[in-house]
């Protein structure tokens, strides 16, 4: 048995973050009605999965006479999916084995249950950071692996999420990582950085699954490495946001 789990579901008016066993799984801004959907395996833990949903409301119209953001306006329901390897994720896709509804609220929690991914040494067990100083020098040190274009070392760095995300998707973990480091070489290397300095000041570090993994990236909001196939018209964007955490007593991109 090879399932791939999805969390799928329909909002509108409503900014919406979703926690999966603690880590921010997925983001999404829905002013108007939309659905939305991704594969969640590499954040599950097996039995007792917590599955937290926080729903901010947003204006529907700008100017509406109704009271703007009111959590009444919210519309938030879905599912977590169970599907088949090769079967299409679609809304009407999949075997349904937990419902939610928080139309009219801020969010909510549940739990459900899955037999085949447990990553829970990672994100319930891992060991915590209690200084998160030197998390800004290992940014600084991913940073200028990829402005020095340094395929070797900074796929290196990405080997134990490559690792988790092949073990997830039923992967073989030598053709995944060849598959990042051809990424690497063939797109986002190909195109020069638009940032060329990191100074720590400019970093941004968030803590997620009780100070296990934390996300970095470049204040107020931008993800860390990002290249641009022409930065001054804005086209094709190359970004990786960065999750770390520690792997055998040493700094790793996990997610």
């Amino acid at each position: 048995m090879q399932p791939i789990y999805y969390i799928d579901f329909d909002a509108q008016a409503c900014e919406v973050q979703v926690y999966v066993n603690g880590f921010p799984a997925l983001q999404s801004n829905s002013k108007f009605y939309s659905n939305h959907a991704a594969a969640i395996n590499h954040y599950l833990i097996g039995h007792n999965n917590i599955i937290r949903i926080v729903a901010v409301p947003t204006e529907i119209d700008a100017g509406s006479a109704v009271q703007a953001g009111a959590v009444k306006q919210i519309k938030l329901h879905g599912s977590i999916k169970q599907y088949k390897p090769g079967e299409i994720s679609c809304p009407e896709g999949g075997e349904v084995l937990a419902k939610f509804n928080y139309d009219q609220k801020p969010g909510g929690e549940f739990h459900f249950d899955n037999q085949v991914h447990d990553f829970s040494h990672l994100l319930l067990h891992n060991e915590k950071i209690k200084d998160t100083r030197f998390i800004k020098d290992y940014a600084i040190h991913l940073f200028k692996l990829a402005l020095d274009d340094n395929m070797d070392a900074l796929s290196h760095e990405f080997v134990p999420k490559m690792d988790d995300y092949a073990t997830a998707y039923f992967l073989d973990k030598n053709t995944n990582l060849h598959h990042f480091r051809t990424f690497l070489v063939d797109e986002f290397f190909k195109y020069p950085p638009e940032k060329k300095t990191l100074a720590p000041e400019e970093i941004y570090v968030r803590s997620c699954c009780d100070d296990r993994i934390f996300e970095v990236g470049l204040l107020p909001n931008d993800p860390l490495l990002t290249r641009f196939s022409d930065a001054n018209n804005g086209d094709m964007q190359y970004e990786m946001s960065i999750y770390v955490a520690l792997v055998d007593s040493k700094l790793k991109v996990v997610r």
